[in-house]
């Protein structure tokens, strides 16, 4: 049985975003993520989570102020901003309780080298990991389809474990996407398999449309499997949209969820 989280910024979107916790968890979930809930007063999100009695396990950084930004952590010469982004993350996890932060790593574009990103990316991530570990969050890195993100920094899976690899200390592990690994064109199963030991959240869409799992192209009994046989233990995030409404798209996830 897997444990799952409603992504609550892309299911119930008939909703006002405050009211998709109670929803959640009336559908059974038992725990939520969020992409970027930094357009509401902490305040009122903090006591949404409270009252609908779920566990927050994901937030990601803010992506950057500027049109076009994907995230700042391989992006030479904004630092400060980066370092401010991962404070507010960090500031928002400890007020709701929050386990994971994802960080984005950005789309560098082709003013900047790959050796001066790759630099760029090292110091900035062993900066953050540190003061992750301070506060007790993990951070997740994610590798991001080149059809829906073309230059995205991190390019496949190999290379986020890759790069996760020459971090010193513990402190930042990966976001392993179904979706954007499918979208790539990755053996799915195969990767889960290979990519368990540095798994720390997985998320889940069909592809190629990004729809509710049998709604695509990947065959789910076999990804189930996999997360299953790798001794996974985490959330399994539903990070898609829904073709109609949410509860309606729900028959796939029915024998993993509370009072179902």
């Amino acid at each position: 049985m897997l444990r799952l989280s409603a992504n609550l910024s892309m299911l119930f979107g008939d909703l006002p975003f405050l009211d998709r916790f109670p929803a959640a968890r009336r559908a059974g979930f038992t725990a939520a993520e969020v992409q970027y809930p930094y357009d509401h007063a902490m305040t009122d999100v903090a006591a949404a989570l409270a009252d609908s009695g779920l566990d927050l396990v994901l937030i990601n950084a803010p992506p950057g102020a500027q049109p076009g930004d994907r995230g700042l952590a391989a992006i030479p010469g904004r630092e400060a901003e980066f370092r401010d982004e991962i404070a507010l993350a960090l500031a928002w996890s400890s007020a709701l309780g929050n386990r994971f932060i994802h960080v984005l790593s950005g789309v560098p574009g082709e003013s900047h080298s790959r050796a001066a990103c790759l630099d760029t990316w090292h110091a900035n991530m062993t900066w953050a990991a540190r003061q992750a570990r301070a506060a007790q969050v993990g951070l997740l890195v994610e590798a991001l389809n080149p059809v829906d993100v073309p230059g995205y920094f991190i390019r496949s899976l190999d290379e986020a474990v890759a790069l996760l690899g020459r971090l010193e200390g513990p402190g930042a592990g990966l976001l392993f996407d179904v979706y954007h690994c499918a979208r790539s064109g990755e053996p799915v199963v195969a990767q889960l398999k290979a990519c368990a030991p540095w798994t720390r959240h997985i998320q889940i869409a069909d592809a190629p449309a990004r729809g509710e799992p049998g709604t695509g192209d990947v065959d789910w009994k076999a990804v189930f499997s996999a997360i299953e046989a790798t001794g996974y233990r985490g959330f399994v995030g539903a990070e898609y949209s829904p073709r109609a409404a949410t509860l309606d798209g729900l028959g796939w996830a029915r024998p993993h969820l509370e009072h179902s």
